[in-house]
């Protein structure tokens, strides 16, 4: 004789067992997922904006590095902020700023025939903004344009003297290059930085935590505050 099949009923210890969670309860998970969110949220832009910043500053130092092998190589002569050159047709002159600069290029990016006003190396530009941003500007590292002499070439163009390396008392202290919203920077518009950003003449940027990254004639960079950048004679002119 069989004996009929026993159903115990199924005990919360089973596996079999199943229970809702309550409102309370799931409300609750929610609650802390959102905490958490909220703590990481900012550590993660915090650490992605220093990453930026940590590459910005590597790439000011590589330009201002080609400068100085740059000087090495012309007579102790920096790369002018500009010079208007004959063209190859011999028919004018090219205006030719510091960043289409071949012959600074070549220390710091491949083929630099191929780079020209408005198409910048990624070397050149601020890894703190995007790049086609940079593109606009048309580039966000300016060379600091400020306490140089100019002569007129053989065209009657007024090109600057470039700064010698020799003549350089306070070359850990003076400005060679800054991030920037335009090609060149001067100390009578550091403080014209604009957010959203745009092309704005002369322009310091101060696009990490309110301060701008500044490269030196000897090679080290910095970052400084505006109020540091503002009326510093030193920095600007080396006196």
């Amino acid at each position: 004789m069989k004996t009929p099949p026993f159903d115990c009923p199924k005990s919360p210890g089973s596996r079999s067992f199943v229970r809702a969670f309550t409102l309370i309860e799931v409300l609750t998970v929610v609650v802390i997922v959102l905490i958490l969110a909220a703590l990481l949220i900012p550590v993660v832009k915090n650490a992605t904006l220093a990453g930026k910043q940590t590459s910005s500053l590597q790439r000011l130092r590589s330009i201002q590095m080609a400068n100085i092998q740059y000087a090495g190589d012309h007579d102790g002569k920096y790369v002018p902020s500009y010079a208007t050159i004959i063209n190859s047709s011999g028919t004018g002159t090219d205006f030719v700023a510091w960043f289409t600069n071949s012959e600074l290029l070549i220390y710091l990016v491949p083929n630099p025939q191929n780079y020209w006003w408005g198409n910048p190396h990624k070397a050149l530009c601020s890894d703190l903004i995007p790049y086609e941003l940079s593109k606009t500007m048309p580039t966000s590292f300016g060379i600091n344009a400020d306490g140089v002499d100019y002569t007129p070439d053989e065209w009657g163009n007024w090109n600057p003297i470039p700064r010698r390396a020799p003549n350089m008392p306070h070359a850990g202290k003076m400005m060679a290059f800054a991030e920037s919203q335009d090609w060149a920077v001067t100390e009578n518009a550091c403080t014209n930085y604009t957010v959203p950003e745009k092309q704005t003449t002369n322009a310091v940027a101060y696009r990490y935590h309110n301060k701008a990254n500044v490269a030196f004639f000897d090679g080290h960079v910095e970052q400084l505050t505006k109020e540091e950048i503002k009326k510093n004679t030193m920095l600007w002119t080396g006196n």
